[in-house]
């Protein structure tokens, strides 16, 4: 194993373990760890170790600097300008061992023509859930074409494109992964504690566009009320903490920032409409304690290392899973003095919006997290919750059951009043015709499955139960309203 100025984690010794066995079966490949887990010390560390000559490949011009600079602190002498180019300007003119470039350069014919010409043994792609973009796919089929033994790994924290597109038709097989709640229980990260701030604004969550909300769906969201619901939350929990606001768009970051600022906030937005110098003047501003707060528009959410960040102020709703948990991998890192980061989403009306549920669970639970609920503690206190409900649902079915089933009248009222909710709601409801007596109470026959049912139902939380009826089974949903449950 190659010897570093940094010591290397346990699961960032069986992961590069991991990448060299695959590689004896296969050329391609992808690992997923969260933000702060160190991709750039695993993949640094595996070009060395095995002298592969290469090209990184990276999102923005940011990362390119930050990956060569990280390179420097990891590996110290062995990584210089001399082994080690990054593409400052759009084209490259000397040669290395390794060259390390945006994206955006890929596209260039001189780019390709340059690396056709090199030996390239390995490529490594960073934040590499961009990579079914034609750009990438390209660049990397032109070099495959040229030497079919090239090595391609991939690395990212979120294996989900916004876009859907599938990640292993590129790299074939995920050969090493580690989830946030492994890392933070071993102590690697810092734990996130989360509140749900509910704003009763609504948008229309019909337009999307790349896999998310489009700019059209959300710019109402960028007015009065909502954003001093913002500043409000900044100055009543994130005061002294050092915090990052994630904005709708531009305008919405700048125009919150001007705000903050004419109340005493000190605050700066950042966003590519920058220079590169700019850009690096206002991080360092934050860095240093200067600024207090940072608005900004997806610009941090990839590759922004910044340990010191404790809170986090996510008001920009998405329905990406991959960008919900780029923006809370901001505050993960750890750091001396910070225990906890602390996470604040405003939650706009939309079932469609991803919450912090996210980060624990694969679907949306049925009901919402416990306000103030650290990530370690996530999927127990939701799961506990969901078993609080359906076991209370139970007793009052139960309940139910034992005192209204004999009395067939108590059934025809209840379910008179379930069907003006359904009116009222508009939901679909049974015929009179579909009713049948059988023995001493209604029942409900060949009613749709629950499975069927309208998002309107789920919305409310419907739960469907089996219950034995003594004379058959059927299946219930159960609606719980101020004095009544309806049985369908």
């Amino acid at each position: 194993m190659l010897d570093t100025m940094f010591t290397l984690r346990d699961y960032q010794i069986e992961c590069l373990e991991a990448i060299h066995q695959h590689f004896k079966l296969d050329n391609t490949q992808l690992v997923q760890m969260p933000t702060g887990s160190g991709k750039t010390v695993v993949f640094w560390s595996y070009l060395f170790a095995n002298k592969s000559k290469s090209i990184i490949i990276c999102p923005t011009k940011d990362l390119v600097a930050q990956t060569y600079e990280k390179g420097k602190l990891i590996l110290g002498y062995l990584l210089d300008t001399k082994t080690t180019l990054y593409a400052k300007t759009s084209k490259i003119i000397n040669r290395a061992d390794h060259y390390i470039v945006t994206a955006a350069s890929l596209w260039r014919d001189n780019t390709l023509k340059f690396f056709l010409e090199e030996k390239i043994d390995t490529i490594i792609l960073d934040e590499c859930h961009h990579s079914c973009s034609r750009t990438y796919q390209h660049f990397i089929q032109k070099l495959l074409a040229k030497n079919p033994k090239l090595k391609v790994i991939g690395f990212t924290a979120t294996p989900e494109r916004l876009d859907k597109g599938d990640l292993l038709t590129t790299f074939g097989k995920i050969t090493f992964q580690r989830n946030v709640l492994d890392l933070i229980e071993n102590g690697y990260l810092c734990d996130v504690c989360a509140y749900k701030i509910k704003t009763g604004q609504s948008f229309s969550d019909k337009n999307i566009s790349n896999g998310d909300f489009s700019q059209v769906a959300l710019k109402d969201l960028d007015n009065d009320s909502r954003n001093n619901l913002i500043i409000k939350t900044y100055r009543e929990n994130c005061k002294g903490k050092k915090t990052l606001i994630f904005c709708i768009n531009v305008e919405h970051a700048e125009r919150l920032a001007k705000v903050m600022s004419e109340i005493g906030i000190k605050v700066n937005c950042i966003h590519g409409g920058l220079t590169t110098s700019q850009r690096k003047y206002i991080i360092e501003s934050f860095r240093n304690g200067e600024i207090d707060v940072l608005t900004n528009c997806q610009l941090l959410t990839e590759g922004f290392d910044e340990p010191s960040i404790e809170a986090l102020i996510i008001a920009r709703p998405t329905k990406s899973k991959a960008l919900y948990c780029q923006m809370v991998g901001r505050g993960l890192r750890n750091h001396p003095g910070k225990d906890l980061c602390y996470l604040y989403e405003l939650a706009d009306n939309s079932h469609k919006i991803c919450t912090f549920d996210v980060m624990a669970f694969e679907k949306k639970p049925s009901v919402e997290y416990p306000y103030g609920v650290k990530l370690s503690n996530l999927k127990r206190e939701v799961e506990k919750l969901s078993l609080e409900i359906v076991e209370l649902k139970k007793e009052k079915l139960n309940l139910f059951q034992k005192h209204f089933f004999p009395k067939p009248e108590f059934m025809h009222q209840i379910m008179s009043i379930y069907s003006n909710f359904c009116w009222d709601n508009k939901i679909s409801k049974p015929f009179k015709e579909d009713w049948k007596i059988h023995k001493n109470f209604p029942i409900l026959l060949d009613y749709k499955p629950i499975s069927t049912m309208t998002e309107d139902m789920e919305d409310h939380h419907i739960e469907s139960l089996k219950l034995d009826l003594k004379y058959l089974d059927i299946d219930f949903a159960a609606y719980y309203m101020d004095r009544m449950y309806a049985i369908v």
